[in-house]
């Protein structure tokens, strides 16, 4: 049902005959290239519990996402969804990559989480991006919660006190609130990017399938653990 795979994510999705059906959801939290020190234990009470392994992206940053972009829009079923998660500074640079991909700009929300790190020269970031994207403009659209949804997404960040964690995981209620608008029981769920694993963590109780696929092996075998 789960499966966590040790690889280069861009790599596999550019080998077309990896998967035999088509993903429903894809959900990407990719490095955002901007010189994260894991160590420093950010976003955490106690950095020893704070797991090592981050791996940063290549310094051209658009070609980067140009590439996985390409690869997701290989595996992506006609009428499927991308999350994909930026930080403000090259989110000029994952738009223009959305567009050469030929990909549609479905939507655009924000996560605006409880604190950011102190910043001497600039105002504290405290919220992420994330880009909808969608094949094409057919006129269909997910499950909305509800009758009027915002497209801005206030939830906290987890704190997971005397547990480890990875240090940039995305809280289970934000992307439980994704895979329930953008996908149904059964549907085929890829974690890329996959971190922590949170999309796998939630697929598995939400009743979806997944795969997840992350560069560090360490970051591998915590996630083989929470899906366990």
């Amino acid at each position: 049902m789960n499966k966590v795979i040790h690889s280069d994510v861009i790599n596999w999705l550019h080998k077309r005959n990896v998967i035999k059906r088509k993903f429903n959801l894809i959900i990407a939290d990719p490095p955002f290239n901007i010189n994260f020190g894991e160590e420093k234990g950010n976003y955490n009470r106690d950095e020893q519990k704070v797991l090592r392994g981050y791996i940063e992206s290549p310094k051209n940053y658009e070609k980067f996402i140009g590439r996985f972009l390409i690869g997701a829009k290989w595996h992506l079923a006609e009428n499927g969804t991308i999350y994909l998660f930026a930080g403000w500074n090259w989110l000029d640079k994952v738009i223009q990559a959305m567009r050469k991909a030929d990909l549609f700009y479905r939507n655009h929300l924000i996560w605006k989480y409880q604190f950011g790190v102190f910043c001497k020269k600039r105002f504290v970031t405290s919220h992420y991006h994330i880009i909808v994207i969608t094949k094409n403009d057919n006129p269909y659209w997910n499950k909305k919660e509800g009758h009027y949804v915002e497209d801005v997404l206030d939830i906290k960040r987890p704190y997971r006190k005397g547990k480890a964690k990875t240090p940039t995981m995305l809280p289970e209620e934000l992307i439980g609130k994704l895979i329930a608008i953008s996908s149904k029981k059964g549907d085929y769920v890829l974690d890329a990017f996959a971190g922590s694993g949170r999309t796998s963590v939630m697929c598995k109780k939400m009743g979806r399938t997944s795969i997840a696929v992350e560069l560090s092996e360490t970051y591998c075998d915590f996630i083989k653990k929470e899906v366990s």
